[in-house]
């Protein structure tokens, strides 16, 4: 996977998005246009990874009732740090000054080449401490428009098609249909700066994606039902372990998973099912979710922050593939909770697995490996 949802995933950290999209059908402006010669292979592969994206989520078997088909989209094509082009894609109304690709460019979209403010729609990426790659509700003539980036490095037509822009445009509008559909907890707050790091609180982190480290792949019905008691053990050590004053592996990290592990599910998912590359991609496989520090980052990211996209990916695709339906973690339930629902554990099952777990698992490796980690966040 590319690293660009790594570079981005510390800038942004509200919690729910609305307002770049609605759900009203946009249809093409025109029935009838000529051939265009408005784009270049690259522009076409980023139209192409885009309509492949709404196929493919329209089917609904990735997150029903998630859909990027009715969303307004604005792509700005970025060439050695500068803005040359940008596409108009979904808009419910002719834009003065845009010109629609024709069949033999659109790639199925409906979609405009759209230059005219290019450049000050790339420069309100950075305005207001933006992240300077994507946002949420630009303002396009009088209609509000998710906006990204696109260039060579994150579409790559060179050696094959690269995944990085449309999973990241995918994850990010996912957050926009959270903010419609999913019901916060009262008890969610984000302070990647105040979450603990303990030295056993990362070794149970290393473990989890050693358990972990295979999905998505997969499953019968019992496999899942084992991996999940396993998942449940860890996050209930975990929060007995907490030593912080806002019990933030609880009030922080079970939502983390709920929110940033959903949109990663998504994500991960729609890769794996548009690029046949992607078939043994992981959700701990990817640099920066890997729990590697040699990564660049360091253990308050690493652990504090990124860990939360893959075990809460993997706990919802373990969820799925139980047959639990993963919409009702759309009401204000975490993953933690929905696998505490369909297991059967109690305490001291947990603590018999958990020792198990030490024992099937490097366990004396994770805890030299954690040691090594705790003392460069003690470094930092």
């Amino acid at each position: 996977m590319s690293n660009l949802l790594v570079k981005i995933m510390f800038i942004s950290l509200g919690l729910f998005i609305s307002g770049c999209g609605d759900d009203k059908k946009t249809e093409k402006i025109k029935n009838k246009y000529e051939d265009t010669s408005l784009t270049d292979a690259l522009d076409l592969q980023m139209l192409n990874q885009t309509n492949e994206a709404m196929k493919k989520l329209d089917k609904n078997d990735i997150w029903s009732g998630y859909s990027l088909s009715k969303q307004r989209i604005y792509m700005i094509k970025v060439d050695n740090g500068k803005p040359v082009g940008g596409y108009l894609i979904n808009p419910s109304h002719y834009v003065n000054g845009a010109e629609q690709l024709g069949d033999n460019e659109d790639q199925g979209l409906n979609v405009f080449r759209y230059d005219i403010n290019v450049k000050e729609a790339y420069k309100s990426l950075s305005a207001n401490n933006g992240n300077g790659i994507y946002s949420f509700d630009y303002k396009v003539s009088g209609e509000g428009y998710y906006i990204q980036t696109y260039d060579m490095a994150s579409v790559d037509i060179n050696s094959g098609p690269a995944d990085g822009s449309i999973r990241l445009l995918s994850h990010e509008l996912f957050h926009s249909y959270q903010g419609k559909k999913f019901t916060q907890s009262s008890d969610y707050v984000q302070e990647m700066n105040g979450y603990p790091i303990q030295k056993n609180l990362i070794a149970l982190s290393l473990l989890m994606r050693d358990v972990m480290k295979d999905l998505p792949t997969k499953l019968t019905k019992q496999d899942a039902l084992s991996r999940l008691e396993k998942y449940v053990t860890i996050k209930s050590e975990e929060i007995r372990l907490d030593s912080s004053n806002g019990l933030l592996v609880k009030n922080m990290g079970l939502w983390q998973e709920q929110v940033e592990g959903s949109a990663y599910y998504v994500d991960t998912m729609l890769g794996k099912g548009i690029f046949p590359y992607a078939v043994g991609v992981t959700f701990f496989g990817s640099d920066g979710y890997n729990l590697d520090l040699t990564f660049g980052l360091n253990a308050q990211e690493t652990f504090g922050w990124s860990y939360f996209y893959p075990s809460g990916a993997s706990a919802i695709f373990l969820l799925e593939q139980a047959g639990f339906d993963i919409k009702k973690i759309e009401k204000g339930l975490s993953p933690y909770a929905a696998a505490k629902s369909i297991v059967s554990i109690d305490e001291n099952d947990e603590v018999r697995l958990l020792a198990q777990m030490k024992i099937d698992y490097p366990w004396d490796l994770i805890e030299v490996i954690a040691e090594d980690y705790y003392k460069q966040y003690l470094s930092q």
